[in-house]
C-alpha cells in the first residue's frame, strides 16, 4: 500500500527544502534536505490520544453523578483543549525544524516558529563526526549525529548534537564524502601548488 501524496507533503519529505532555501547563498542548491523524524510530534501526540478518552469519560460521568458539577467538567474541556493547542504548537515547531545539506558544503539546520534560528555547519572544518542509532531508530531510520570541528576541544562538551534526524547515515555519508573531497582538495593545492 503506497502512501498517499498529500501525507508525503504534510510530512514535508517533498517540500522539505522551502524553508531553508530562505538561507541559501545565490546558486546554491540543496542536496538533501528534510525535517527532524516525523516521531518527533508523536511524542507530543500519544498522551493526547490517552487524555481525550479519559475526558470523554470523566465528563460522562459526572454528568450522570451530578450535573451541578458543570464547572468541573467545563474545567475539563478547558485543560484537554489547551492541551490541543499545545500538541498543534509542537507540530508546527517539528514542521519549522529542517536539516538541510548544500552542494556548496554546509549543513543548516533552520528552527523556529514565531523567530528563524539558524546553524552554519562548515562541512570543510568538521574533522570529527559520529553517527549514533539505539535499535528503535535503526528500524524507523533515524539517529543522532554528533559533528566537531577543528577548532573545537576535545572535551566532548562541544560537540554539536543534532538529534531525531531522519536519514542519518545518509546525511553522515555526505558530510563523510564531502569531508574527504575537501582534504583531497587541500592535499592537491599543496602538492601541484595551484
Amino acid at each position: 500500500m503506497s502512501v498517499p501524496v498529500r501525507v508525503w507533503q504534510w510530512l514535508g519529505q517533498d517540500k522539505a527544502h522551502n524553508a531553508a532555501h530562505v538561507v541559501l547563498a545565490p546558486g546554491e542548491r540543496a542536496v538533501l534536505s528534510t525535517r527532524r523524524h516525523w516521531l518527533v510530534p508523536c511524542k507530543d501526540m500519544l498522551p493526547m490520544a490517552g487524555v481525550m478518552p479519559l475526558a470523554f469519560a470523566a465528563s460522562f460521568l459526572l454528568d450522570m453523578i451530578a450535573s451541578s458539577l458543570w464547572w468541573l467538567q467545563l474545567a475539563l474541556w478547558v485543560g484537554t483543549a489547551g492541551h490541543c493547542v499545545h500538541v498543534g504548537y509542537r507540530i508546527m515547531v517539528w514542521r519549522a525544524d529542517m536539516f538541510t545539506v548544500t552542494d556548496e558544503g554546509r549543513l543548516l539546520r533552520v528552527w523556529g516558529v514565531f523567530e528563524r534560528h539558524v546553524i552554519e555547519y562548515r562541512l570543510a572544518k568538521v574533522s570529527h563526526r559520529e553517527l549514533h542509532h539505539s535499535l528503535m531508530s535503526r528500524f524507523l531510520d533515524y539517529g543522532t549525529l554528533r559533528l566537531e570541528s577543528g577548532g573545537q576541544h576535545d572535551d566532548g562538551a562541544s560537540g554539536e548534537f543534532l538529534k531525531w534526524v531522519p536519514q542519518a547515515d545518509r546525511i553522515f555519508r555526505l558530510v563523510h564524502e564531502h569531508t574527504l573531497e575537501t582534504q583531497w582538495q587541500r592535499v592537491f593545492t599543496q602538492a601541484t601548488g595551484r
